[in-house]
């Protein structure tokens, strides 16, 4: 039987709407779009400023780094987050002076703004009076070589804002004969025994840096503790703070191995910060 005029058929529903329902819908809509169009502009606007700045989740507001922050300050284009020195220092044999030395230092680079390999803001340079300095291959190219105070050269970077890479140098040291029987003065002024050395790292590019750790390690030397005669310190221009050193030694092999470790956080320009060894 045909279904009676005016009435929906069974199984269907009808619903009617009003010109109300329909512009109340048609108003949600534009509103959700609204939102979307809205958080995704917001998306590439923080991504945009996310060179200088961290962004903070839950919708907070964007907040700068503290060394990106300081790094625009003083007009760096880079920070370092991180610098370690390691070295490997060697005698001939157990019980005699150090007769040589790898150094390699890695710098954590976080790029502020472009650097081109033309800019030349990257500056290396190792110096020694004890020893003589061969240059040894690290990350990346070098280049403009000088040898007027110690070694030194330029690495061309080449970074876009934002980026964040490891750069390695490094230089072998061979001691000359006979230095450690040389009358030796600390960069502090103190006078080195013949039984000592040091290892500094000296901030003259004026960089912002996060932290600092120089390491050494022997397999010849038995470095001996804080409490006799292995130390640290940091100078800020005439300022001198010491600092207390971890000094480590296992047996391996049946040759004594040792390690001394410094940490400086947050060296300041032009401040030198050095682990003094004794063995």
């Amino acid at each position: 039987m045909p279904p009676e005029p005016n009435k929906p058929a069974e199984g269907h529903d009808v619903q009617k709407y009003s010109i109300r329902d329909l512009w109340s819908a048609f108003t949600n809509l534009s509103i959700g779009s609204l939102i979307f169009v809205f958080g995704f502009l917001s998306t590439l606007v923080g991504a945009a400023i996310a060179v200088d700045h961290f962004i903070r989740p839950g919708g907070l507001p964007p907040v700068e780094h503290p060394l990106l922050a300081e790094g625009r300050r003083s007009n760096q284009s880079y920070v370092l987050p991180s610098i370690v020195s390691w070295i490997r220092l060697e005698a001939e044999r157990a019980g005699f002076a150090p007769s040589w030395a790898e150094q390699r230092i890695t710098y954590d680079v976080w790029a502020r703004s472009d650097i081109t390999s033309d800019d030349d803001v990257f500056e290396e340079g190792y110096n020694s009076s004890n020893a003589d300095l061969t240059f040894v291959s690290g990350t990346d190219h070098a280049g403009n070589f000088k040898t007027i105070h110690g070694l030194e050269w330029v690495v061309p970077l080449r970074m876009k804002a934002g980026d964040f890479r490891s750069v390695v140098t490094g230089v072998h040291r061979a001691y000359h004969p006979g230095w450690s029987e040389h009358a030796r003065t600390s960069h502090a002024g103190d006078t080195l025994m013949n039984n000592q050395d040091e290892f500094c790292y000296e901030n003259s590019a004026k960089d912002v840096i996060g932290e600092l750790t120089v390491l050494v390690e022997s397999s010849t030397l038995t470095f001996k503790s804080p409490l006799a005669g292995t130390t640290a310190y940091r100078l800020r221009g005439k300022d001198r703070s010491s600092m207390t050193p971890e000094v480590r030694g296992v047996e391996q092999n049946a040759l004594p191995s040792s390690t001394a470790m410094a940490r400086f956080g947050r060296p300041s320009p032009d401040e030198v910060d050095c682990l003094v060894l004794a063995w």
